[in-house]
Order: structure tokens, then sequence, then C-alpha cells
């Protein structure tokens, strides 16, 4: 049996800007950062086989305080990398570009990894884990690409995933099949580290539900 966690990487000021990141070398901002150590801190005593992340920085910098509290080393992996988006990086999502002739946003898309290219390279990453480990192990990767492993094992409906969330799948005799996703109970004690704010102002409060809070998986197409 084989059970692999994975993690969303922490907050950067390109998720708060609403940008796509992809294969760009976004760091944490100091809120990524408090997630990261909160994710750590909560899963501290349990016990992981081995603890893989992307290669890229955002993803790093949320392993880092990982591999302090499991006593685990980070290996590397750009197969765990987001979906590449090539010109499209950077730019804002949801947003029309009117600058832009259909020429040149059908140039922007052909820099694109495809979704098909993600899911292959998804099952890819799940196939050769499962040739190498077996018991539990924590990979930290990235929103799009956790999303494709999540469709690939075969969860339906799969929400928008939140800063440092984990997300369960397993493999048995009964094939890979999808265990949570979206579990972020650890960000709730952002609650008690936020100071109270000065008379006057309004506090953000972290949003605690919906999509945050742990959902269970549909049942789909297992792969075998």
């Amino acid at each position: 049996m084989l059970e692999i966690w994975f993690v969303r990487h922490g907050e950067t000021n390109w998720n708060v800007d609403r940008r796509i990141q992809g294969w760009t070398d976004v760091p944490l901002n100091p809120q990524g950062q408090r997630q990261a150590q909160l994710l750590a801190e909560s899963l501290e005593g349990m016990a992981f086989r081995a603890l893989y992340s992307s290669d890229l920085e955002r993803a790093i910098s949320t392993a880092v305080p990982l591999s302090k509290v499991l006593s685990l080393p980070i290996y590397t992996l750009k197969s765990l990398r987001e979906r590449r988006f090539g010109y499209r990086e950077g730019l804002l999502q949801y947003k029309t570009h009117p600058g832009l002739t259909t020429a040149a946003m059908t140039g922007l898309h052909a820099q694109e990894e495809s979704r098909t290219r993600l899911r292959c390279r998804a099952e890819g990453l799940i196939r050769g884990l499962q040739q190498r480990h077996h018991g539990r192990i924590l990979c930290v990767s990235h929103g799009g690409f956790i999303r494709a492993v999540l469709e690939v094992v075969g969860a339906v409906e799969v929400p928008p995933l939140q800063n440092t969330a984990i997300c369960r799948i397993r493999h048995d005799e009964n094939g890979w099949y999808p265990l949570t996703f979206n579990q972020c109970s650890h960000l709730l004690r952002l609650q008690s580290q936020l100071s109270l704010p000065a008379e006057g102002t309004e506090m953000i409060q972290p949003d605690t539900t919906g999509p945050v809070l742990q959902e269970e998986y549909r049942p789909g197409v297992r792969l075998q």
C-alpha cells in the first residue's frame, strides 16, 4: 500500500494578485511562510518515508519546515512542477488582453503545456513513486498539478486548492483512488495569531468555509 500526501505550496504575491505563475520562480510572501510553518507544526510527529518537492522556490520553501520537523531530506523533482503556461506567465488570471491580436494569443497558448500532457506527467509521477515506495510519503507541489493528479486517480469536481492544502491519494489492491482533498485545518490557527486591529479598521479573517474545509471525493474511474 502506498499513500501519497500532496501539499500545495504557501501563498505568494502572485497568488494574491491572481497572476499566472506556472514555471516562473515566485517566492513565498510572509503569509505563505507562516502557512508553511503552521503546516509543518500540524504534521510534527507523523511518520513519512520520504519528502519530495517541486524544484521551484515556492515549493522548496514550503518543504523546508516540513523537512525540519519530520527529520527528512528534501528530494526535488522537476516532474512536480506546476503546469507550464509559457508567455502567459505573469499575466492576470481571468482577464482579457485587448491589446493582443488573435494571432498573438494563439502564439501564447502554443507555448503552454496542454492539459493532456499535464495529466500524463501526473500519471507518470505517481506510477514512478509506486515502484519506489510503500507506506506514506509527502510531496510539495502546485495547485494545477495536484488537481491533475486527483483527476487521474478518479476525483471529479475538484475545487480550487487552498495554499498549503493537503490532498491524499492511495494505491492498494483496488488500484489508485483519492481519499481527501483541501484539508486546511492548520490554517485555522492563523485566526488566533492575528493581532487586534486598530480602532475603526476592519480585520480580514482567513477563509475557513467552502473549499478550505476538507472535501470528500466523489468516486470516478480508478487508475489501476
